[in-house]
């Protein structure tokens, strides 16, 4: 006889596909309501900004996006929808979209909304003053905090979810470290934090470095902690800060060498005389180092650099309170998630912090031993030494008579104001390529700086980029090409013009282009600068090794 078994008959198919089927949407619902992945979507924020969100996240089943505003209509399908409220503009169409979707259940928080007639925030209560929290006070363990919060709350997973945790205050006055958890409420508190971890030395000088926007709690960090390892190489205590009504008081209490501030407007937002009055009168250098907010390859390409608003924020106004140096050290670059994030530029971070310590040590270096290479504007030929809002050969020859009774070294300098300005027509002149009687007065009788082509091309590949170097060389042909030029026993040399004067060297800032129209050569052009131009700068770095560089007089670019 046949088995006993059960037989395959449609109604046992049936049964059996009915089953499976029970399991597998029970499953599915089970996975869809306790395990399922939480998305959480980001409008209108920047890329460093949401990389700073990103990162925080060690929940393998919460998502972050970034959703562009052109894409409005995918936000339906998340669970939490952050929108970035400065700069932002929505279509009225969009908006309706957002209130409608509001409307159906979505929930939707904006940050920073400027605008309260597009601010589509509809959390209320708890979730408000929780989600508020988190983003206001930022810091990874916050923003770890938030999508948990949109996990367990707005999404109601019950696999791989915390209870809710209370927002982490943090103080809008902070000095801070590279640790995310070294943050101290008081300069004291910081400084006995810095020695008992060696970060700090007896003796050293003190540095105060600024944060502003945007700050190391609410962006990527990459940059603001490589600035702060770059200063410490450097021989100083860096006493990092993300003050907001405290930063005058923070500075009193440092009392540093120099104030590094990496700035988005004025250095302190009410005390703006008070802050200049201190740093004047305890003669603290404040420096004004750059991010980019652009891609560095993309900037690198970019005659203008940096460009609106940012101009006004990064180097016009920090320069109403004494800032100097706008030196770019930090630009955008993609992350392993394709974020275009702030990172520092290597070489220029290690140069700018170079810098910084070598202005500490001008500070205590004798006068008498200092080095001051001084470049001015003049016109080409006998024009005037007549620059925007200055005469430059009387305010020149004051400055250097200043500069001696200083105790500086200078020596040579004429006795009067007309036997100066016919040392600088004789010595340090200003020549057009064409002015041939002109060059050969300058050689024969001008004392000029000679730079044999070895030493050029030598120098250039040394201090500058190689396309700089080559765009001189497509342009003039090979070095030194044809302009102030002469040849010595064979060898071909570039001719610089300067006056020496003990310690103190002056130099015209040579022309930019070569052509007969030197007025538009002056103010700006696109071609790469002749020989000339960039030999002396060469010249100076190379030979005369000046402690410091002033630029005397400005007209044109």
């Amino acid at each position: 006889m046949p088995g006993t078994g059960l037989m395959a008959t449609p109604r046992n198919k049936l049964l059996l596909g009915t089953t499976l089927l029970l399991i597998l949407a029970g499953g599915w619902f089970a996975y869809s309501k306790w395990v399922s992945p939480t998305r959480v979507a980001l409008v209108n924020y920047e890329d460093f900004q949401a990389a700073r969100i990103f990162k925080s996240n060690d929940n393998p089943l919460i998502a972050v996006e970034m959703v562009p505003l052109a894409e409005l209509d995918r936000v339906t399908g998340y669970d939490l929808v952050l929108f970035f409220g400065r700069g932002l503009n929505l279509e009225p169409e969009q908006f309706e979209f957002l209130q409608a979707a509001g409307i159906k259940g979505l929930k939707m928080f904006m940050e920073g909304a400027t605008n309260p007639n597009i601010d589509v925030t509809n959390l209320r209560g708890r979730d408000l003053d929780f989600v508020g929290d988190y983003i206001r006070f930022g810091g990874s363990a916050n923003y770890r905090s938030l999508l948990n919060y949109a996990r367990a709350v707005f999404d109601g997973k019950q696999v791989l979810v915390d209870p809710p945790r209370d927002p982490l205050p943090l103080s809008q006055d902070l000095v801070f470290y590279l640790d995310e958890d070294a943050l101290f409420e008081t300069v004291a508190g910081f400084e006995e934090y810095a020695i008992a971890n060696g970060l700090h030395k007896p003796g050293q000088p003190r540095v105060a470095m600024v944060t502003s926007v945007p700050g190391p709690f609410n962006s990527n960090r990459d940059h603001v902690d490589a600035l702060i390892r770059s200063l410490a190489d450097q021989g100083l205590n860096v006493y990092p800060m993300a003050a907001l009504n405290k930063r005058l008081a923070f500075l009193r209490e440092v009392n540093p060498d120099a104030v590094v501030f990496m700035p988005h407007g004025r250095i302190t937002l009410n005390e703006a005389e008070e802050a200049i009055a201190w740093l004047r009168e305890r003669n603290i250098p404040l420096f004004g180092p750059l991010s980019v907010f652009q891609n560095h390859d993309e900037w690198l390409d970019d005659q203008q650099g940096i460009t609106g608003a940012l101009i006004t924020m990064s180097v016009v106004l920090p320069e109403f309170d004494g800032a100097i140096a706008p030196y770019a050290i930090a630009a955008k670059y993609p992350d392993e998630y394709g974020y275009q994030i702030f990172k520092p530029i290597p070489e220029r971070m290690e140069k700018f912090t170079r810098m910084v310590r070598e202005w500490i040590a001008l500070k205590s270096m004798p006068n008498a031993d200092k080095k001051l290479a001084i470049y001015y504007y003049k016109g080409p030929g006998m024009n005037a030494m007549t620059a925007g809002g200055l005469e430059v050969a009387d305010s020149l020859y004051n400055t250097l008579q200043v500069l001696r009774d200083a105790g500086y070294r200078v020596e040579g300098l004429p006795a009067d104001l007309e036997g100066f300005k016919a040392l600088i027509q004789r010595e340090g002149p200003v020549l057009g390529p064409y002015a041939a009687g002109d060059m050969a007065a300058f050689f024969a009788a001008g004392k000029p700086a000679l730079v044999s082509a070895q030493d050029y091309d030598r120098w250039c590949a040394e201090e500058l980029a190689p396309a700089m170097c080559e765009a001189v060389t497509a342009r003039y042909g090979r070095s030194p090409g044809q302009y102030m030029t002469t040849v010595r026993e064979g060898v071909e040399y570039l001719a610089v013009a300067r006056v020496e004067l003990g310690n103190i060297v002056l130099l015209p800032q040579p022309l930019p282009g070569v052509g007969e129209n030197t007025f538009a050569l002056v103010h700006g052009t696109r071609a790469a600068p002749p020989y000339p131009y960039v030999a002396s700068y060469l010249w100076t770095r190379k030979v005369f090794q000046p402690d410091a560089v002033m630029h005397f007089g400005t007209h044109g670019s």
